[in-house]
């Protein structure tokens, strides 16, 4: 920025001819000459057609008299003793809202009586002929609210020069704030923006500039869309339809949103979005300079239907940040004019940033004039020097400092300003009370930004809203055993269903699987209910084990060692024992399924189920082989003692426990998280070594291979003592046996390997069932048929010669 103090030097060292004027300070000595030697006349070019409109009106537009205005900046000028002595400057004003070749003739016949300046411009559209007009009549123009980039070529335009900055400036000064909120949150949502304009003059040249900054800055547009702006004459009211638009806006995604229009059109906007829920805690909205002004709240008398009630705007806007133009809001010149205004219309309505420059730019045309005529008093106004001298200008004005590029652009300068209230704002920092948008900061192309108060978001805190925010998600927490929402879609991080998990998706509720440790997600409700079915079942099992050792046990031991039964003791007692261990074990090995898998209760399943089935049947395979081996030679004596049978019975069982250890040792069975109808289950699988379910497959099945076998043998003795006398003769009740496990294995299995994941609930039942019924059924006909017989058809004795003969053989042989 040029240094006002280093012009003043060189106005004091007689090198510049130019005078530093501050609007703000009064002059404290000399006076004005009364003699008036000269005259001139500038044009000053303002909508004279716009309604006049009572500002004290809460719903109508609170616009400033810009005739009044005009007259009051030459009034000002031509009483200033530090301006134009012994010039007098007066303004003529033309209607800037003509049809261009009205404007034009206007402008001509202005020029040709002697205007040297044409000043005004209350609307972006007002640049155009004002550029125009300076090229075509050879005349200096200041403009004072254009911000075409287009307007900043010096070799097109060379007696143009404006109040506003390229719209490049103010996109600078938006992206800057946005980036200082970036540094502070590390949110990506800070520059990922929605932008949204209109198809007017304004809004095309200010979206193009800020979508090609966007770029040059990285800033990421994730929609930009564009409707209709309201015309003076309201005609497109009827037809203006942004449903499409606010939609598109709202399935961006972005969070932070950029409007670049006129006010009309921002309530219009406000309005739709409402509706959207757009307006919320979650959401920022920032307004360019033409929206972001004091009477945003307020409704348009001449749109009625269209407006939106002040109170709506109020609940709507809290939060709202913008960039505008400098206003000059609590200096002195600037409270001096609003008084002023307001005395002179009986309002309370302050003066906007619209009427603001337009003083400013009398001034700057006024100073410009001075610099000329105090080299020369005499000399002849020429626009090309005279529109130089307005480009050299530097003084303190009403909107602020007030200098200008080699360019003719006002040099930026920006107040981001805040709606810190609804109604009323105590704490506004001396504001006016009909202030909407309170400044907190300043952004210049110099220094960049500059945050002077914490911004005031939508909730009423200052505190930087989280805009990473996702799809809100139910879940079910494993602690409280409940279904919840997120509602931010982040705040709950979900946990996979291993041990330990707190949250987790909702879907995994009632989905047959048990996924939290305590088993909460399966309640009582669900249908069907795991906790129902372990209760159940746990119980059923309890019995059968408790009966098992508490009748069972008893009976084997008095009948087959204390007070020994021929029935008894006929059947070897001492695998009696083993078939009851192993019967115990295997119901029991049940448990192991019970809850959600855990990887000790997956590699004892193998062991428990494993070893109990082949301890049992190699215990019945023993007892037939022994009466092979006695009655296979009727005519000899055999003594086969319990030593031989448990080797047979260990040699049986130990390719069993080998299988288990290699099996355990390289493919361990595991819990281990698995994908089952889209989402990950805790179930046990194959691990180790392996670490595959294909491997744990293989050993399963060398293990029911070896069964196999087993029952084979097993099928064959029982073959072979078919005509052994039923005293010793086991061989049906054996036989049953095996077929039983040979059955129900050959079904079972493939029928629970195939429903275990399209079915848990059943395919657990299943097995369970099958597993219980197994061993129950071996120990009932091994033991149900003995008790029976000693208790009720022996009546506890032991009768001899039951049928008719004499075992051949001493006692041994057949324990």
């Amino acid at each position: 920025m040029k240094s006002s103090l280093f012009l003043v030097i060189l106005a004091m060292l007689g090198l510049c001819h130019c005078v530093f004027i501050d609007l703000n300070k009064t002059p404290t000595n000399g006076t004005k000459s009364s003699v008036i030697t000269r005259n001139i006349t500038i044009t000053g070019l303002i909508p004279l057609t716009l309604p006049v409109i009572d500002a004290n009106n809460s719903n109508s537009r609170a616009l400033a008299h810009l005739s009044y205005l005009s007259a009051k900046a030459m009034q000002d000028i031509n009483n200033d003793p530090r301006l134009l002595n012994g010039t007098h400057l007066t303004i003529n004003a033309v209607n800037s809202q003509l049809l261009s070749p009205v404007l034009l003739g206007q402008a001509l016949r202005q020029r040709t009586a002697g205007s040297v300046a044409f000043v005004g411009g209350l609307f972006e559209l007002d640049g155009s002929p004002l550029s125009v007009i300076s090229n075509v009549l050879q005349v200096a123009s200041v403009a004072t609210l254009s911000s075409d980039s287009a307007l900043s070529d010096k070799s097109k335009f060379p007696m143009f020069v404006r109040f506003r900055p390229a719209s490049e400036q103010q996109s600078n000064a938006i992206f800057d704030l946005f980036d200082f909120f970036y540094s502070r949150t590390r949110q990506l949502q800070w520059r990922q923006i929605g932008v949204v304009s209109t198809a007017t003059p304004y809004g095309i040249t200010l979206s193009n500039a800020f979508l090609n900054t966007a770029e040059t800055r990285n800033f990421y547009i994730t929609s930009y869309q564009q409707f209709l702006g309201v015309t003076s004459d309201n005609t497109n009211l009827a037809v203006r339809d942004i449903t499409q638009q606010v939609t598109q806006l709202k399935e961006s995604k972005a969070r932070v949103f950029v409007s670049l229009m006129q006010t009309s059109d921002m309530q219009f906007l406000i309005e739709n979005a409402i509706q959207y829920g757009m307006f919320a805690p979650d959401y920022v909205w920032l307004c360019a300079d033409a929206c972001a002004t004091n009477i945003l709240h307020l409704n348009f008398s001449f749109i009625p239907d269209k407006a939106v009630i002040v109170k709506e705007y109020f609940n709507a806007i809290p939060g709202f940040l913008g960039v505008a133009s400098s206003a000059g809001y609590g200096t002195p010149s600037f409270t001096a004019l609003v008084d002023a205004y307001q005395k002179q219309f009986n309002s309370t309505q302050r003066l906007g940033v619209y009427p603001a420059p337009l003083y400013d730019a009398y001034y700057a045309v006024a100073i410009a004039l001075d610099s000329i005529l105090k080299e020369n008093p005499n000399a002849v106004i020429n626009p090309l020097e005279l529109a130089q001298a307005i480009r050299n200008v530097t003084f303190r004005g009403i909107t602020g400092p007030i200098e200008f590029t080699e360019d003719g652009d006002r040099f930026p300068i920006y107040n981001i300003v805040n709606v810190w209230r609804g109604s009323q704002c105590p704490e506004c920092l001396g504001a006016d009370y009909g202030d909407v948008f309170i400044p907190v900061g300043t952004w210049t192309a110099n220094d960049g930004l500059q945050m002077d108060h914490p911004v005031r978001f939508f909730d009423g805190t200052t505190r930087i809203p989280d805009l990473n925010l996702h799809q809100s998600f139910d879940y079910f927490d494993c602690t409280d055993g409940k279904k919840k929402t997120d509602e931010t879609g982040k705040t709950v991080n979900l946990d996979k269903p291993s041990w330990g998990a707190k949250q987790i998706d909702a879907d995994y509720y009632c989905d047959e699987y048990l996924d939290c440790d305590d088993m909460s997600d399966e309640p009582y409700d669900c249908v069907p209910s795991f906790k129902v079915l372990f209760i159940i079942y746990g119980i059923i099992t309890g019995l059968l084990i408790l009966f098992t050792i508490f009748v069972f046990v008893p009976f084997t031991l008095i009948f087959g060692f204390i007070i020994p039964r021929k029935r008894v003791r006929a059947s070897s007692p001492l695998f009696l024992l083993i078939i009851i261990i192993s019967g115990v074990f295997g119901i029991g090995s049940t448990y192991a399924w019970y809850g959600k898998p855990h990887s000790v209760a997956c590699g004892f399943q193998p062991w428990l189920l494993g070893l109990a089935i082949v301890s049992m049947n190699s215990a019945l395979i023993a007892k037939t082989f022994r009466i092979w081996r006695v009655f296979r030679s009727p005519f000899k004596v055999k003594v086969i003692s319990n030593v031989e049978l448990m080797v047979l019975w260990i040699i049986l069982v130990a390719p069993v426990i080998l299988i288990l250890f290699l099996w355990t040792l390289v493919s361990t069975p595991t819990a281990k998280l698995e994908e089952h109808e889209g989402l990950e289950h805790l179930v046990c699988a194959g691990g180790g070594f392996t670490d595959s379910n294909a491997a744990g497959y293989a050993w399963f099945f060398i293990l029911v291979g070896y069964q196999g076998l087993v029952m084979l043998l097993g099928i064959l003795l029982t073959f072979a003592i078919r005509n052994v006398p039923s005293k010793f003769n086991e061989g049906k009740l054996i036989a049953l046996s095996i077929y039983n496990i040979t059955l129900l294995g050959a079904i079972v299995i493939p029928v629970f390997l195939v429903l275990r994941y399209i079915i848990p609930f059943v395919a657990w039942i299943i097995r369970t069932s099958v597993i219980i019924y197994v061993f129950t059924a071996t120990l009932a006909l091994q033991f149900i048929p003995k008790i029976w017989g000693v208790v009720l058809s022996d009546k506890f004795k032991d009768p001899r010669n039951q049928d008719g003969l004499e075992p051949r053989t001493d006692p041994e042989m057949t324990i």
